[in-house]
């Protein structure tokens, strides 16, 4: 026989809690392809903001270096037979301590007319290191050494 204490059950043993399950590992291409993500809505909420200023102000200028007129220039085409774009960059292609020659190389994106695209080279001179630039004269092609610059 069986005694009513050894009837009851016996004290429940409190269960340990179960681990949490670790969180799944991140691939670096999930982590990239996020990064890359955020990169190209931050690039397509800056659109209308340079359109707005195209609009306004008719170009945009970001200027690349110390030698004059050395620029990335953006600039609105609303002639009567052309518009569009017009998009200028420049390098300077031959720097010494007194002279120097800027190329400017330019590209349209028309949608009414035609242009073909211009390159041009502006050189450039002064007396002495602290001197301002004096201009020297434009050469309708690239920069080269025999054109003077």
């Amino acid at each position: 026989m069986t005694t009513p204490e050894a009837a009851e059950p016996a004290e429940a043993q409190p269960a340990l809690p179960e681990p949490a399950p670790s969180p799944p590992r991140r691939r670096i291409f999930r982590r990239f392809g996020c990064g890359l993500g955020l990169v190209l809505w931050i690039v397509l909420l800056f659109v209308p903001c340079a359109l707005f200023t195209l609009a306004i102000q008719q170009e945009i200028v970001i200027s690349q270096g110390s030698a004059p007129d050395q620029q990335i220039r953006i600039w609105l085409i609303m002639d009567a037979d052309q518009r569009g774009l017009g998009v200028s960059s420049t390098s300077v292609q031959q720097s010494a301590e007194h002279a120097l020659c800027v190329q400017t190389d330019t590209r349209f994106l028309l949608w009414q007319g035609q242009e073909d695209p211009l390159t041009y080279c502006q050189c450039y001179a002064r007396e002495t290191g602290e001197a301002a630039w004096a201009y020297q004269g434009t050469h309708a092609d690239a920069c080269t050494p025999a054109s003077g610059g």
